[in-house]
């Protein structure tokens, strides 16, 4: 398969469902070897097996992308497993905290206060 993303890395966080889902397919159908961070295993499992017929790589890492070591870590495993990492698509919601949406490295976001 030769598509737009052919030999690019991508990360999709939240790449199980909805939008993170749709993003991480089309990602794949265009040539990209496409990692999907995610809570849920079960619903990674659902979200890879699809990709895997586009003739690109996917694979998932459990994440929790409200912790900052979490993020550290999908991000090295990716690099570790595919050599680089040339896109990041961050579709996740983060974490409330305090009245204010704070991201994996604790900047804040907004506020409901």
């Amino acid at each position: 398969m030769t598509g737009k993303m052919q030999g690019n890395v991508a990360l999709v966080t939240a790449g199980s469902t909805g939008i993170g889902l749709a993003t991480a397919r089309k990602l794949a159908s265009e040539g990209a070897s496409v990692d999907i961070a995610i809570r849920n295993i079960e619903a990674c499992n659902r979200a890879v097996e699809p990709n895997k017929g586009e003739g690109s790589e996917a694979t998932f890492v459990q994440t929790d992308v409200s912790l900052a070591a979490d993020v550290e870590a999908v991000v090295n495993k990716t690099v570790e497993v595919y050599g680089g990492l040339n896109d990041a698509v961050k579709s996740a919601v983060s974490a409330k905290l305090g009245g204010a949406h704070h991201g994996a490295y604790g900047g804040r976001v907004g506020s409901h206060d």
